[in-house]
Order: C-alpha cells, then sequence, then structure tokens
C-alpha cells in the first residue's frame, strides 16, 4: 500500500512552508512508488532540492526518463560492494551487473549522483574498493558511509575526502 499522492503533497507543502532547503526520498526504493517523479517536481516547484537514494534497479530507467537537463534530481545508489561477489549476497544475485549500467546511464544523461555504503560484517573488508569503485562510477566523489555495527573504518587519506560516516 502506497502513501496517498495528496498526503505527500501537503507534506512537501508543509515543508516548503518551514523553509526546508531539501527533501530526501528513500526506505523500501522510492521508484516503486507510482507517483515519485510527481513528487519530486512537487520539491522542485517548491524551491527546494530533491535527492533520492535508490537501489537503482526496479523501475530505475522508468524514472530517469520522466526529467530533462534542468531539472534533474540528485540521487544517492546504495552500493554494498565493489563487486558482484560482495554486493549480490546483501542485495541479490545478479543486482550488481545491472545496477552498475544503471547508474552509468543516470551519469550520461547529466544526473548528480553519491554513494551510500551500509558497512555490516558481510562487506566491511570490501569498504576502501567500494570507495574506490564510486569515485569514477559516480563521478561526484561523495560518499557516505553508514556503518551498521561498532567497527574501526580504515580508510587513506585520498578516500576520506568528501567522505562522510553516519
Amino acid at each position: 500500500r502506497h502513501f496517498p499522492f495528496d498526503d505527500l503533497s501537503a507534506l512537501i507543502q508543509s515543508c516548503s512552508d518551514w523553509h526546508t532547503q531539501e527533501v530526501t526520498f528513500l526506505g523500501g526504493e522510492p521508484t516503486l512508488y507510482p507517483q515519485i517523479a510527481d513528487a519530486i517536481k512537487l520539491v522542485q516547484t517548491s524551491n527546494m532540492l530533491p535527492r533520492m537514494v535508490t537501489n537503482g534497479l526496479q523501475g530505475f530507467a522508468q524514472f530517469l526518463d520522466c526529467f530533462d537537463g534542468a531539472q534533474l534530481p540528485f540521487l544517492g545508489f546504495s552500493i554494498d560492494g565493489s563487486s558482484s561477489a560482495t554486493h549480490d549476497p546483501i542485495r541479490g544475485t545478479g543486482t550488481f551487473a545491472r545496477m552498475i549500467p544503471n547508474i552509468e546511464r543516470s551519469q550520461r544523461l547529466g544526473y548528480r549522483s553519491f554513494a551510500i555504503v551500509s558497512v555490516s560484517r558481510d562487506n566491511v573488508n570490501d569498504l576502501v574498493p567500494t570507495l574506490e569503485l564510486s569515485v569514477p562510477s559516480l563521478r561526484s566523489g561523495h560518499r557516505v558511509v553508514r556503518p551498521l555495527f561498532p567497527v574501526p573504518l580504515q580508510v587513506p587519506g585520498e578516500l576520506r575526502q568528501d567522505l562522510l560516516v553516519q
């Protein structure tokens, strides 16, 4: 069951009234929400910056075609490994191979993006290669690391630039 669009529109209007600068759509998979493009356009017309965190899979290709170069939302991609060997056991078989071309297509279309890596025991040993992958793939240099358990993060200095640990 989806959040009613009228309620979402009212919430977006409230955000604008509160002088909110950015609205981020995440949780579950935003591209599965039937009116996600309309919601993002509403954020834009309310003079706020829209962001969306996505796995870059289901519904993503159609989502990309909803916008033109002047009003592209900022995209965050959940990347849990530097290859299918690490990413797929966390996200599902074949997801890495499907996600990377979608990220590349978003880049060709001019979308700005960032990587979100949720660090767990399943991928902590692949963190540095994943961060190295995210720089050329996303061309933003902006990466967010979310440790899901207490872990000392050993990241080389050149990869620490523009790294946000939540």
